[in-house]
């Protein structure tokens, strides 16, 4: 055999099992179990993570960057002694607070460019999943039978006017939860943890309300999501966007 062309089928061959092999990489990276884990109270609001099998990656709020480095102190020059008043003179009392930055204690400084931080609100976040699903119903029947939903968690409050009105309101709502629970476990695999509607009638447990669950599903679904949420909708809006100035509003 040709050396020539021996060497050129070794090459081809070579070619040929590392394109095999990232052929596999990628189908196993398309596979992988992954998701979101979404959490909201009333106190720390909204928070986001991803999941990628062990690993936890907080996407909201976005962590907080530390400083690399930190200021070193400047020694100030110190003083010489004030002189000492002579016998049968009084030193005068100061008048008044004593000056900002008086006796080595600085006066505290404002930062005007540091952003005020502001906590989504309910509304915001059920705005936000009402975008995503809209932007995600013309595929439901595709994308949802392949996403289950995990350690389900929904404690909430009913509040009225007053003691009557909180009760007929508790209980349209729960028929109405009722309702959309069954609807969804038709479509989606669901897999409750807790599930509480409870009537509040002094309005005080609004704090206790929490909802939490876990999204899982396969990677190519992930990226599914990703590319309708980027796509423009017939208003001419990025889904993806929008929802994350509803999450900021």
């Amino acid at each position: 055999m040709n050396p020539l062309l021996g060497g050129v089928l070794l090459a081809l061959k070579g070619i040929g099992i590392l394109l095999l092999v990232l052929i596999v990489l990628v189908g196993v990276l398309l596979l992988l179990p992954v998701g979101l884990q979404v959490r909201w109270t009333e106190k720390e609001g909204p928070v986001c993570r991803l999941l990628a099998g062990p690993l936890r990656l907080p996407l909201y709020p976005p962590p907080e960057k530390k400083k690399a480095k930190t200021k070193k102190k400047k020694r100030r020059p110190q003083k010489p002694p004030a002189p000492k008043a002579q016998a049968g003179e009084s030193e005068p009392a100061p008048s008044g607070p004593p000056p900002a930055g008086a006796q080595g204690v600085p006066a505290p400084k404002a930062d005007p460019g540091a952003p005020a931080r502001t906590q989504p609100s309910a509304d915001g976040l059920l705005a936000a999943m009402g975008t995503l699903g809209r932007a995600l119903w013309p595929r439901r029947e595709r994308l949802l039978r392949r996403i289950e939903v995990r350690r389900l968690q929904v404690v909430w409050t009913v509040t009225g006017a007053d003691a009557a009105d909180t009760a007929i309101t508790y209980g349209r709502r729960i028929a109405l939860f009722n309702t959309l629970l069954a609807m969804a476990r038709d479509h989606v695999r669901i897999r409750a943890d807790e599930l509480r509607l409870e009537p509040d009638f002094t309005g005080k447990q609004k704090e206790n309300r929490r909802l939490a669950c876990q999204i899982v599903g396969r990677t190519y679904i992930i990226v599914v999501i990703l590319w309708t949420l980027l796509q423009k909708n017939e208003n001419g809006e990025i889904p993806l966007q929008k929802m994350l100035g509803q999450l900021s509003a």
